[in-house]
């Protein structure tokens, strides 16, 4: 019985072998090697044989006579149509691997975006710490009020000096310091501006690559000659639909840069539970909209419940990071109120992104929804 068992699988592994066997077209030279492979391309003075180890190119003069398998004319039929398309097939791979460095020089903008965001939250919070202790100093000043006119006690005098002192000086700080976030605000919306830029020109390309991928697929070029190609252009792509924004937290608020119509650019709380984008009287008023973008006025409500007269326009742009959405609905109150109303990024822009708060890392996390 063993050796029944052990003949039926000796003839099922000959028969296996004699069926790989059928499969294989068979080149046989006139040296007498035996050589089984797929033959893929031909001439009179040549033929290109592939093998397990590659592809290799015989003589006609070497060759005595070939065997051909049926199995092996799908194949061959995908290799004679890649050769047809060779050059355009090598020119496109050469464009792709282009892409590589076109993601680069976008990366290079996106890190400095995200190192001038980072100096201005350093700079915004010691300007704050430095305008809560003036507050403090202020009110320490304030003890010497009583003496105005009539000269500080000289056992005072030492006391309130320092303190005079120390207000005026981070008066200054706190000049210095909004003069240089005011500075690098600028420096900020100039890398932005070419962040948006060199990513506008990597997508165009890569829409080009696409393009002409689909080109040579309708002309009859075989799809398996360009999975490398396909693969590639995925893989680079993916790296740019996502994007991590800093965020600045202040109590339970957490501040966003965005930018307005390419010009002004200002904090916003970032927030969920706005269903559009909020701006200020002030903010509205210095935008100077066309009347065309005005949509009309309406009933908002505030946390409260009370509610106020808004008006409600369009605006032409509004960015986060390199992120844009164009003719965005947004709002502001219609008159002034006794406070300037916060600047608010709500759904009205977050909609239009796959979003995640990052609180542990103060980060807001977008991708690009898919097309």
């Amino acid at each position: 019985m063993q050796f029944l068992d052990f003949a039926k699988t000796c003839s099922f592994i000959l028969f296996l072998g004699a069926v790989i066997h059928l499969q294989a077209d068979v080149i046989y030279l006139k040296n007498g090697r035996k050589i089984e492979g797929t033959v893929i391309s031909e001439t009179d003075d040549q033929v290109v044989f592939k093998m397990a180890m590659g592809e290799v190119t015989y003589s006609r003069s070497k060759i005595e006579r070939i065997e051909r398998n049926a199995e092996g004319d799908a194949e061959r039929l995908i290799a004679s149509q890649s050769a047809k398309f060779a050059q355009e097939i090598q020119d496109l791979k050469r464009s792709v691997a282009s892409v590589y460095s076109k993601k680069g020089t976008v990366s290079m903008w996106a890190r400095r975006c995200k190192e001038k965001q980072s100096s201005i939250g350093r700079m915004e919070e010691s300007r704050l710490r430095k305008h809560r202790e003036r507050v403090e100093v202020l009110k320490d000043l304030e003890r010497f009020a009583k003496y105005e006119g009539r000269g500080i006690p000289s056992r005072l005098y030492g006391e309130y000096s320092t303190l005079f002192s120390r207000q005026e000086t981070l008066f200054l700080e706190i000049q210095g310091l909004e003069s240089d976030i005011e500075y690098s605000r600028g420096e900020l919306q100039g890398f932005t501006d070419k962040l948006v830029e060199v990513e506008g020109q990597f997508m165009t390309h890569v829409a080009g690559l696409k393009s002409k991928y689909q080109q040579l697929i309708a002309q009859g070029c075989p799809p398996e000659a360009l999975e490398s190609v396909q693969r590639s252009l995925g893989e680079e792509v993916d790296v740019l639909s996502r994007q991590e924004i800093p965020l600045r937290k202040d109590g339970n608020a957490y501040w966003i840069t965005v930018t307005i119509n390419d010009r002004h650019s200002r904090e916003f709380i970032l927030d969920t539970g706005c269903s559009e984008i909020a701006l200020s009287r002030g903010l509205y008023q210095e935008l100077r909209l066309p009347s065309d973008k005005f949509l009309g006025k309406t009933q908002g409500f505030i946390a409260d419940g009370s509610s106020h007269e808004i008006d409600v326009f369009v605006l032409d742009s509004v960015k986060v990071g390199s992120f844009e959405v164009k003719n965005a609905m947004a709002n502001a109150p219609s008159v002034p109120g006794p406070n300037e109303a916060p600047l608010l990024l709500g759904m009205g822009f977050l909609k239009h992104f796959h979003f995640t708060i990052d609180t542990r890392r103060s980060k807001l996390i977008l991708e690009r929804l898919s097309e």
